[in-house]
């Protein structure tokens, strides 16, 4: 630390800090930092993105292998396994939400809901979660009411307890960005804890893309981990149902089936399976067209990593 060579005990000769290992891996995990758009109040030339707004991730681009530290681990080496979080962490001590203002869109990162509020997708189309003003718990902390019966909204909320959940709450595995206030609009997005994704786990389930049709691989997910929406087929009928709670909604392949169980259009709990599905989003609350990228959705194929 003190900056004072190190000497390798046979050569003698000096220890480099770092190798061209140490290069390649921190160049992978270094992709896809975008610039922001332009804003209408700093000085831009030719229209280029602004230099002044933090950098954003584009996940769809992201490298997602694992990446070396220099101290011959990896990065996220002691961070708790996604799939170990414990069951509705949102709502548990320590959660975090950070204000958004009166835009539903998340920064920092895109993708899942970018299409969703392009220039011919308004905002109004997006259909968040909505919490029940009266008895939920997590509306009244990031309502923050004072005694002007106003609500006083902080621009970062953890919660110092457990709550319990309510309503829509107890159906879903994890919020993205929710509605606290219709007028004034008022959104906060949900901070997940930081925790790693294992690239090889045990027997997984295919994910597939509701626009592709014949052979196609999909994608062999972890089901412990909210990855795709629930798609449920009828018996000998190859077009799918999903019954979302909000755009761009993520969950476990065991909520999946749950929600096919207790739908009564679906006696079985028939999850659909990997040949052509056509998935109807009329049957939501929050039908919004999803493009190639963005609809993927369980299949009853189990699948392993090689």
């Amino acid at each position: 630390m003190n900056g004072t060579e190190i000497l390798s005990p046979i050569t003698g000769q000096p220890i480099p800090t770092y190798r061209n290992s140490n290069i390649q891996t921190f160049a992978r995990a270094c992709t896809v930092f975008l610039r922001q758009s332009s804003r209408g109040n700093i000085e831009n030339w030719n229209g280029y993105p602004n230099r002044i707004d933090p950098l954003y991730i584009n996940p769809r681009w992201r490298d997602v292998f694992p990446k070396m530290d220099l101290f011959a681990g990896y990065i996220g080496d002691s961070y708790p396994l996604c799939a170990d979080l414990p069951r509705r962490q949102f709502l548990n001590t320590g959660a975090k939400y950070i204000l958004l203002g009166s835009s539903p869109v998340p920064e920092y990162q895109t993708g899942d809901e970018w299409w969703s509020h392009s220039w011919w997708k308004p905002y109004n189309t997006i259909v968040n979660l909505v919490l029940n003003r009266t008895l939920s718990g997590l509306y009244a902390a990031l309502c923050n009411m004072g005694s002007d019966n106003v609500c006083h909204y902080q621009p970062i909320v953890t919660l110092t307890q457990s709550l319990s959940c309510y309503g829509d709450e107890c159906l879903i595995d994890e919020p993205r960005t929710i509605r606290v206030s219709e007028d004034p609009l008022v959104y906060y997005k949900y901070i997940r804890p930081a925790c790693v994704e294992l690239t090889f786990f045990d027997v997984g389930k295919l994910i597939r893309d509701n626009w592709y049709q014949g052979p196609w691989p999909g994608i062999c997910a972890n089901p412990a981990v909210d990855k795709a929406f629930e798609a449920c087929c009828p018996s000998g009928r190859d077009d799918g149902s999903m019954f979302c709670l909000y755009t761009g909604e993520r969950v476990l392949y065991s909520t999946a089936t749950k929600r096919c169980m207790e739908n009564t259009r679906f006696s079985n709990g028939d999850m659909c399976d990997f040949n052509w599905i056509n998935v109807d989003y009329s049957n939501t609350g929050c039908a919004v067209w999803v493009p190639q990228y963005e609809s993927w959705f369980w299949t009853n194929v189990a699948c392993i990593i090689r």
